[in-house]
C-alpha cells in the first residue's frame, strides 16, 4: 500500500491514537478503556471502531500495549511521537527483528540441549540394563 495514500495517513491516525491510549490504559477497566479509544479517534476525525476489533484493541491497551494496525502505520507512528519511541511497555524502541532472531536462535539452542540431555539419559540407561534375549 502506498504510504501517501488516504487509507494509510487513516491508519497511521489511528495506529497514534491507539498508542495514546495505551500509554494511559493501564489498570483501567475495558469499557473505560473503549470509551479513552473512542475519544481518541473521534480527536482524530476517525470512524469510531466497534466489535470484535475493538474488544482486541482495549485488551491489549489494558496491558500497556499498543494493538499494531499494520507495520508500516506503527513504524510511522514511532518517528512521529514525542520521545520516539512509541512502545509503551518501556522497552527501547527498534530493537526490530535482531531481538526477535536472538529469541528464536535461544530457543533453537534450548531445544538442542534439552535433546541432547535426553539422549544421553536414553544411552545411560540402555547402557545399565543387563542384556536380554
Amino acid at each position: 500500500m502506498d504510504q501517501n495514500s488516504p487509507v494509510q495517513r487513516q491508519n497511521v491516525q489511528r495506529q497514534l491514537a491507539i498508542v495514546e491510549v495505551a500509554r494511559r490504559a493501564r489498570g483501567r477497566s475495558m469499557p473505560e478503556i473503549k470509551q479513552m479509544l473512542m475519544e481518541a479517534f473521534a480527536r482524530r476525525r476517525l470512524p469510531g471502531p466497534q466489535g470484535t476489533w475493538l474488544d482486541a484493541v482495549a485488551a491489549e491497551a489494558s496491558y500497556g500495549k499498543a494493538y499494531i494496525v499494520d507495520l508500516v502505520s506503527a513504524r510511522t507512528a514511532r518517528r512521529v511521537l514525542p520521545g520516539g519511541t512509541g512502545r509503551t511497555d518501556g522497552r527501547r524502541a527498534g530493537a526490530g527483528p535482531d531481538e526477535g532472531l536472538a529469541a528464536v536462535r535461544a530457543i533453537v539452542a534450548g531445544a538442542v540441549g534439552l535433546t541432547l540431555a535426553v539422549t544421553a539419559v536414553m544411552v545411560i540407561r540402555a547402557a545399565r540394563r543387563p542384556p536380554g534375549p
